[in-house]
């Protein structure tokens, strides 16, 4: 990831050089093509690129929860719990870095730290 300032000066350079991005990424050694196009565009739109970065989450915090919820209602197994049908809108729980905890109770509490640590 660059900051805004290196963004910015590889906008410049891509201007300044008649929108080569060959002779940009040459110069500079980045960005990828694809990647300055972006930037070019968002440039355009707005006169300015963003300042931070905006990851928008892959799973959203209930299906986390629910992907928890099946992990300890079906026998709290990882491999069970990732082959779950398609047709069911779950996230593997490798994806949501669900750690592995040997319990013999449901416990509430690390249920409770489990979910708040997989929607992270």
């Amino acid at each position: 990831m660059y900051s805004q300032e290196q963004r910015m000066r590889a906008i410049a350079l891509y201007l300044q050089y008649d929108h080569s991005s060959a002779a940009t990424i040459r110069e500079l050694g980045y960005p990828s093509r694809k990647a300055l196009y972006g930037w070019y565009r968002e440039y355009e739109r707005s006169g300015e690129l963003h300042r931070e970065y905006r990851q928008v989450p892959k799973y959203s915090p209930g299906q986390k929860e629910q992907v928890v919820e099946y992990y300890f209602e079906h026998g709290r197994s990882l491999s069970g719990t990732a082959a779950k049908p398609r047709y069911v809108q779950l996230p593997s729980p490798e994806k949501i870095k669900l750690p592995h905890v040997e319990v013999q109770t449901r416990d509430l509490d690390l249920y409770e730290r489990l979910v708040a640590e997989a929607s992270r």
